[in-house]
């Protein structure tokens, strides 16, 4: 291997070798503690996947739950609507509420 083919910085001795692999060993690992000491990068991986769940129901055309009045949930379901569309009826899915909401709306 001629001179021009080696990459400049990396040692043709094994003990520099050696020092040049400890030297990325120690820059690996010190850019791993200060990604760790950033705040809220523990739990990332659980965003992303939440993310991406809420991502998968727009992407469907699935609306986005409203928040219930009495547990405070949001799985708040439009269930029907009555008088023409004046009153429309919304069921809480949460199986320890159950609540049901009547909500006045201008009719179009």
């Amino acid at each position: 291997m001629s001179q021009s083919d080696q990459p400049s910085d990396i040692p043709e001795t094994a003990v520099g070798a050696v020092k040049w692999a400890w030297k990325w060993v120690k820059r690996i690992v010190d850019l791993e503690r200060r990604i760790a000491a950033i705040e809220g990068t523990g739990n990332l991986d659980a965003r992303v996947a939440a993310l991406e769940v809420k991502m998968a129901d727009l992407l469907s055309g699935k609306s986005p739950a409203d928040v219930c009045r009495k547990c405070g949930n949001r799985t708040l379901r439009f269930e029907s609507s009555k008088q023409n569309g004046a009153v429309e009826v919304w069921v809480c899915h949460d199986p320890a509420c159950g609540s049901h909401e009547r909500r006045q709306v201008n009719p179009r």
